[in-house]
């Protein structure tokens, strides 16, 4: 019984480890191609919950890793309609110089 559970643990922790570095993947994209449109505290921000998610990955507990990924995941939101509010605001102005 003790050896089915650990083994569950061990999946949950991969499975969050693999959820991680998908997230941490997209999410470093994301900052290399759109990281102009963003303030320095919004790139800061974001640099600073990679490198906590990544050092998660690295050697953190399934807690840790879970709270890490949640925690980039709202980054990555705000990151992202900021990109966005950019895009159309980017629309808007070509329309206007048509």
């Amino acid at each position: 019984v003790q050896s089915a559970e650990d083994d569950a643990s061990r999946r949950e922790l991969a499975d969050a480890r693999n959820k991680a570095e998908a997230l941490l993947y997209t999410s470093e994209r994301a900052l290399a191609e759109f990281g102009e449109v963003l303030s320095e505290a919004e790139r800061e921000m974001l640099e600073s919950d990679l490198a906590e998610c990544r050092q998660m990955v690295e050697e953190g507990t399934l807690e840790e890793v879970l709270a890490a990924v949640e925690r980039l995941e709202m980054s990555a939101q705000r990151i992202g309609e900021i990109i966005s509010a950019q895009a159309d605001l980017d629309d808007e102005l070509s329309d206007d110089d048509s």
